[in-house]
């Protein structure tokens, strides 16, 4: 009957470590979609750039209700080997 009671607290220590040391994925996944276009470097400019497009969803508040969701837009200018599999416009 003891040793039941030993690896009884063994093994409850062992998932106790365990969840402290390997904490669990965190619940809130990355919302920000992410997507890669050709597009020009700057206004007035004939050279193409390879860009990265990010959609950030904003918070709303909990009494609001909208079919479509506001979201913060972002462009920066990447690598062109991003947009390697994408038809660069001639």
């Amino acid at each position: 009957m003891f040793k039941y009671g030993v690896v009884a607290l063994i093994s409850w220590l062992l998932v106790l470590f365990s969840s402290v040391i390997f904490a669990p994925a965190s619940a809130v996944p990355d919302r920000d979609f992410k997507t890669y276009i050709w597009d020009y470097g700057a206004l007035g400019s004939s050279e193409m750039v390879c860009k990265q497009i990010v959609f950030h969803p904003k918070a709303l508040d909990r009494a609001q209700s909208l079919e479509t969701q506001p979201m913060h837009i972002r462009s920066i200018v990447v690598d062109s080997n991003h947009c390697t599999n994408l038809l660069q416009p001639t």
